[in-house]
């Protein structure tokens, strides 16, 4: 389910960062991707 978004730190324009989260279902696992600074990547495995 998703895609999630983020807005991490959004008071504090320095540091502030967007992103999203995507949960994918497998045959056998499932996995929450994050997609920060434009590169996805597997935040978390569930076998």
């Amino acid at each position: 389910n998703g895609p999630w978004p983020l807005d991490d730190h959004w008071w504090d324009g320095r540091v502030a960062e967007r992103s999203a989260r995507l949960q994918v279902l497998l045959d056998d696992r499932a996995v929450v991707v994050t997609l920060r600074g434009g590169e996805w990547y597997a935040a978390v495995v569930f076998d």
